[in-house]
């Protein structure tokens, strides 16, 4: 008799050959071994699904799907294939530590409903020491809604959630217009309704490349300030500098953000001239001041900047 998984592992796949192999030894090396890894691939057109094929493990299960360009449907369709009481989130080109679902699945209590842990930022073969998120300030077990509403400091791999939440609440966005965000969606529409818990010990390898989702900078701000938007209309308990003005403020600072690393004609000027208006604040000053000095040096501050994270 086949033993039912305790934890589903859902990965979306689309033309993750030169990672995914990296990332299933990954899984592999679990130490918690009660798992089953479903890998969603998204229409690919390189050597993905033979990767995984050739895995030969009756743990690993690969559905091809039609092309959706959405990684919120592939994550839902190995969702509604899952047999495990958690389920656990892990991109294709992300890698575990062997302990990761080993202590997550020990941090659950009655009251805890996701956990999280730390990651690492990987650059090609450059790990970055200093692990995030810096949860200094953010309780630990319990209500995340307000530092959340604030700023996206989950990695999606780092994710485990209690099935039942998902079946209760709905799982990812599947809105185009959250491509790159329904996760951040997720975490703030969760946080409403159940505690969460972090394992202060980095168990993830976030890889940062070019051809990843999260590069479009100005996308992924809008996308967030729809998520905020959307989850704003559930529930009324926000960060206290979101506030009153402080909102639209922060939005036009991180719309500057954006097109400051996209590299806007202008740089972001005009949005960071009306979140000073709206909200002084000395990042929004900064941002200005970086706007005159031209795409390249915009674009150096910001990969210096992703380097100190």
């Amino acid at each position: 008799m086949t033993r039912e998984p305790v934890v589903s592992i859902i990965t979306p796949a689309y033309n993750a050959a030169p990672f995914i192999g990296e990332t299933a030894r990954s899984v592999l090396q679990q130490t918690f071994t009660g798992w089953e890894w479903i890998v969603v691939d998204d229409g690919s057109t390189d050597e993905t699904c033979a990767i995984v094929e050739a895995l030969q493990d009756p743990r690993i299960r690969l559905i091809r799907a039609e092309h959706s360009g959405l990684p919120a449907v592939a994550r839902n369709r190995g969702v509604a294939e899952a047999r495990g009481a958690y389920i656990a989130y892990l991109d294709a080109d992300d890698l575990w530590l062997p302990e990761k679902l080993t202590l997550q699945i020990a941090a659950f209590t009655d009251d805890i409903g996701v956990v999280l842990c730390e990651f690492q930022y990987l650059y090609g073969s450059s790990l970055r020491e200093r692990p995030f998120p810096d949860l200094r300030g953010v309780p630990n077990s319990g209500d995340m809604f307000s530092a959340l509403s604030f700023a996206n400091f989950i990695c999606n791999s780092t994710v485990v959630v209690r099935r039942t939440l998902l079946d209760a609440h709905g799982a990812m966005d599947e809105d185009p217009r959250q491509r790159g965000t329904e996760d951040y969606e997720l975490w703030l529409r969760l946080a409403a309704v159940t505690q969460f818990a972090c394992v202060t010990r980095p168990l993830v390898w976030y890889r940062i490349h070019p051809h990843g989702v999260s590069r479009n900078a100005r996308a992924i701000t809008e996308g967030r300030i729809l998520a905020l938007e959307k989850a704003m209309t559930r529930r009324a308990t926000i960060h206290p500098q979101l506030r009153g003005n402080g909102l639209a403020g922060w939005q036009a600072h991180w719309r500057g953000v954006a097109q400051s690393y996209d590299g806007a004609d202008d740089r972001g000027r005009r949005q960071f001239i009306r979140a000073l208006r709206l909200r002084p604040h000395i990042r929004s000053l900064a941002g200005l001041l970086l706007s005159f000095l031209g795409p390249a040096i915009n674009r150096r501050v910001r990969r210096l900047a992703e380097r100190m994270l």
